[in-house]
């Protein structure tokens, strides 16, 4: 399962609507399900008409800056 990275209390959290204008198609994709609740990676191809592959390689990237944090593996 995929959720969202809870927030750290250091810094006030950004909006989510400034976090998706930054990425590009697929991340974006990407977060408007995950703002909606956790969900594994197959459901989130689904909803967002990806392939496996490219969602894995989102939220890898996704990971990385610190926006997703997984739970029970992909």
């Amino acid at each position: 399962m995929c959720r969202p990275r809870p927030g750290r209390s250091e810094a006030p959290a950004p909006e989510p609507g400034a976090i998706v204008a930054r990425l590009g198609g697929a991340e974006a994709a990407v977060v408007r399900r995950l703002m909606e609740g956790p969900v594994t990676a197959d459901v989130l191809a689904a909803a967002a008409d990806l392939p496996g592959a490219t969602v894995l390689a989102v939220l890898t990237r996704l990971e990385e800056e610190g926006l997703v944090a997984a739970s029970f593996g992909r």
